[in-house]
């Protein structure tokens, strides 16, 4: 578990998706990749010009929500977009948020950990402006092996 103190997520959608939820989403479409994947992760996903969906395999739930660079119209629940600024951000979820950074592949992430569902609310960002949402449970949805792990929540 990220190490900050919890923010209330329980409510947070993106394009009034939830986590835990069913995918009956009739705008997205299988992801080209879940063949090849298929054997590799437990995770298939679906998309469409603005958002990416993974649903567990074994039980179709919903475990992570993404958003597109170029997606302006989805928002969360406090109303944060692409583009918006982290200021925006910070005032609408609060100072209770981790950071993570990988120069090398231009990764610059900050996030808000609810503890008690063990969600994760991430905002991806570039000259502090958001440029990808991501919404999912606070454990690596994609096991990459059989054996190596089982997916669960609060791993």
């Amino acid at each position: 578990m990220i190490e900050v103190p919890s923010t209330h997520l329980t409510a947070e959608q993106l394009d009034g998706i939830a986590l835990g939820e069913s995918l009956v989403n009739e705008t997205v479409t299988p992801h080209p990749d879940n063949e090849y994947y298929a054997p590799l992760r437990n995770v298939d996903q679906y998309w469409n010009e603005t958002i990416i969906i993974s649903v567990e395999r074994k039980t179709g739930e919903i475990v992570l929500l993404s958003t597109f660079e170029e997606n302006t119209a989805s928002m969360t629940v406090g109303g944060i977009m692409v583009g918006d600024s982290l200021e925006k951000v910070k005032q609408t979820y609060g100072e209770s948020f981790f950071t993570y950074t990988d120069n090398e592949q231009s990764v610059y992430e900050l996030g808000y950990v609810d503890h008690d569902p063990n969600i994760v609310l991430s905002f991806y960002h570039f000259n502090e402006k958001v440029t990808s949402i991501h919404l999912g449970y606070a454990f690596d949805p994609v096991v990459w092996s059989e054996g190596e792990r089982e997916l669960k929540k609060g791993i």
